[in-house]
């Protein structure tokens, strides 16, 4: 039966924006009643949502349609009951008091892009290349489109396409700053155990976890999007929902990982991993590693250009490569930072990380409508801006004054060979310390 709201409708198929001052003038709004669906009955019965729409899904085609009846001048209280009937969402649908804090993240994460791209740029002038730092600052300029983008939805909730994409800019920005994180995590495995963390199979490994989160950012850009501009059955609505749910576990578990690593890495002492693909000398002795002994500071203000581009041998016989690894402090190289605070500095970014990605996880599993009062706690503005804003400007923070981009560095690829240039930076078990013996300050 169609409802008695239809009334309200022209019958031209022209818009009518004296409509709006109609609707918004009707005290009460006519609302669902118990029991009832508010697609179904009440006010929004007037646009004819499909019979099958699950609540809280087309918000996208329900604008479109009032538009096309009224202008785009909805009444308030039509569009603050049509947000009542969406799901709640991680940090709420914002409003004039997202002003505020989002202009201070903008300021924030604009800062940390530009102090990691000047690194950068400054190291590369140098000589120096860390491509982390590249990537940090791409992370930040992400931020900065996001809480952009949320600022311009917080004017105006209606401004739809606003809204989704400053949750995609979210939701890319919190998987790059984590992959970036096991990076480091990874580099600090390999100065530990170089013939396994350099090997092919553990390489393999973790190339796929970062393919992987390639595809965790699929997964949850489309079952957070598909549901606001396609009206969904139930059924689907609530696949949807499981899979932004298992994506969310997946983030969460890629910020925590770098914790398991460091903590595999001291599980067993240097040179225990003994498996079938692990990097070996020819001689049998240790593997050969080298490290940049050259880089003598690791101050927030320190930069250091690497010497001339060298060829290197990597065992004593003089086969393939020796194994990069991050700087170590050594009797050869006293001045690199201690293995204890590098793990320090991955762990206070991994716990940040992962606190600010359990908590979008833990408000996927709470199924509320958007109804202002009623809704858990984890849905408020707040519990965003400390996840997504707060911790990862920690996180960030921490990368700058420690300078990661010379305490995780790792020196460039060098041609097949042998040469003066870089003996004093190699260990191969006969001529110089064995990465064993060196491996000794690593674990202190």
């Amino acid at each position: 039966m169609a409802s008695p709201l239809m009334a309200l409708l022209p019958k031209d198929g022209k818009q009518h924006p004296e409509l709006a001052v109609l609707i918004g003038a009707l005290d009460p709004l006519p609302m669902a009643k118990p029991g009832e669906s508010p697609y179904q009955s009440g006010i929004l019965s007037i646009l004819e949502i499909p019979k099958h729409a699950a609540v809280g899904t087309g918000i996208s085609k329900m604008l479109a349609k009032t538009k096309f009846y009224i202008g785009n001048d909805i009444p308030e209280n039509v569009v603050k009951y049509a947000m009542t009937t969406q799901a709640a969402i991680f940090g709420d649908y914002p409003t004039s008091k997202d002003y505020a804090p989002c202009g201070v993240f903008i300021a924030v994460f604009s800062i940390i892009a530009i102090a990691h791209l000047y690194i950068w740029l400054r190291d590369r002038m140098k000589g120096h290349k860390f491509y982390l730092s590249f990537g940090l600052g791409m992370y930040g300029l992400l931020q900065v489109i996001g809480f952009a983008l949320r600022l311009g939805w917080s004017q105006n909730v209606t401004r739809l396409n606003t809204g989704i994409a400053s949750l995609v800019f979210n939701i890319a920005s919190v998987l790059i700053v984590n992959v970036m994180n096991v990076i480091l995590a990874h580099r600090i495995f390999t100065a530990r155990h170089p013939e396994t963390g350099s090997a092919s199979w553990f390489n393999a490994a973790m190339n796929l976890i970062y393919l992987l989160v390639i595809g965790v950012l699929v997964m949850a850009i489309v079952a957070q999007v598909v549901p606001y501009l396609y009206y969904l059955d139930e059924k689907h609505y609530t696949m949807c929902k499981k899979v932004v749910r298992g994506a969310s576990v997946l983030a969460m578990l890629m910020a925590f990982c770098g914790l398991p690593i460091i903590g595999l890495a001291y599980m067993f002492k240097p040179g225990a991993l003994v498996f079938l693909g692990n990097k070996q000398s020819k001689h049998g002795g240790p593997v050969t590693t080298i490290s940049p002994t050259w880089i003598k500071s690791f101050g927030t203000f320190s930069y250091t250009s690497p010497p001339p581009q060298p060829r290197y041998r990597d065992q004593a016989d003089g086969q393939g490569h020796a194994i990069r690894i991050m700087p170590v402090r050594s009797a050869e190289h006293p001045e690199a930072p201690t293995m204890a605070s590098n793990i320090m500095l991955v762990v206070l970014s991994s716990i940040l990380l992962t606190a600010g990605t359990a908590m979008r996880c833990a408000s996927t599993f709470i199924e509320q409508k958007a109804v202002p009062g009623e809704m858990n706690g984890i849905f408020k503005p707040v519990c965003l801006y400390l996840a997504f804003g707060l911790f990862e400007a920690l996180a960030n923070i921490l990368y700058l004054v420690a300078r990661v981009d010379l305490r995780f560095y790792i020196p460039d690829m060098a041609k097949k060979g042998t040469g003066p240039d870089m003996e004093e930076n190699l260990t191969d078990g006969k001529a110089s310390p064995s990465h064993l013996e060196q491996t000794k300050s690593v674990s202190e």
